[in-house]
């Protein structure tokens, strides 16, 4: 990945995880209802938080990316259901349980992309070498 694109991704991941947190720590009476499932906004806002922080972290910690990525993923949603009741709003352990089906998502979502990209890769490879032969 260049460095271009890295920075990208980490202003990405930044932005993106203030406005999850920001979203989750409003009063209740600030959120508009958007009549869809609080489950699936918590797997779908997560999801996107792990890929966002696995492209970050795979740079740095190449094979421990996966884990760091999920613990760290499920720990700031631990955190944040716990938090939520400052700003009187309800901390539901079926929340963090959607958290986790979002990085468990996400992360499998990383590992496709990454076994869709590699057999790119070897068959590009493999093209190569029949065109100099």
């Amino acid at each position: 990945m260049n460095e271009r694109l890295y920075r990208l991704i980490l202003v990405v991941l930044g932005l993106y995880w203030l406005a999850i947190f920001i979203g989750t720590h409003l009063p209740p009476s600030a959120v508009r209802n958007v009549h869809v499932s609080d489950k699936l906004q918590h797997l779908v806002a997560y999801a996107i938080l792990t890929v966002l922080l696995r492209l970050a972290l795979g740079r740095v910690f190449r094979s421990a990316a996966d884990w760091m990525t999920i613990s760290i993923v499920l720990a700031y949603g631990a955190v944040d259901e716990w938090l939520q009741p400052l700003v009187n709003r309800g901390a539901e352990l079926a929340d963090w349980f959607a958290d986790a089906a979002g990085a468990a998502v996400g992360i499998s979502l990383c590992g496709l992309l990454r076994l869709v990209y590699t057999r790119l890769l070897v068959r590009k490879s493999a093209v190569e070498e029949l065109a100099e032969t």
